[in-house]
């Protein structure tokens, strides 16, 4: 076991880990005034920094390095889901409301997570070619499936999380 230490705070949470040795996660800053997402290898943890507000947090990693989480923007009044890859944090937008997280990826950076929505919903959604779609759009209507959260994405596109059936909280697999 080993301690892969913090960014200067008293804590931080291991989130996620690639095949290659990669592991995500967040960490309080020095004098725990804030949080930023990290990347860890080989002994070295990484400083992700944010979308310009005060806190980050990373949740999934490829073998690359390409990373995935959320940020609060300038203003620090929204959070939104973000793609790290190249060295560059890309605000992924939303489903039209104010909040989204990127919350697990593959090694196409698709990427899947949450959204809020105009109608002040939240959506899992899916983020591929420059294009945030919302998965309730991608099943049969009137299924009775509200699709919540999405929280993985296999090679193949096979993507798991949880919605609500007939007022029942259920995990699903979109194939």
């Amino acid at each position: 076991m080993s301690d892969i230490g913090t960014l200067g705070g008293d804590s931080s949470y291991g989130e996620g880990i690639s095949e290659s040795g990669f592991v995500v996660g967040y960490s309080y800053l020095p004098e725990n005034t804030a949080i930023h997402a990290f990347r860890y290898r080989h002994g070295v943890m990484e400083d992700l920094e944010t979308l310009g507000g005060l806190d980050s947090a990373a949740f999934d990693v490829n073998n690359v390095g390409d990373v995935v989480g959320w940020s609060y923007t300038l203003d620090d009044a929204e959070y939104r889901a973000f793609l790290r890859a190249g060295g560059e944090m890309q605000d992924l937008g939303t489903l039209g409301g104010a909040n989204s997280a990127a919350l697990g990826m593959n090694e196409l950076n698709l990427v899947v997570g949450y959204s809020e929505t105009g109608e002040g919903t939240v959506h899992a959604f899916l983020y591929a070619d420059g294009e945030m779609v919302d998965l309730n759009d991608r099943i049969e209507p009137g299924d009775g499936w509200i699709l919540v959260e999405a929280w993985e994405i296999g090679a193949k596109g096979q993507i798991v999380g949880f919605g609500t059936i007939n007022g029942q909280t259920r995990a699903f697999l979109l194939t």
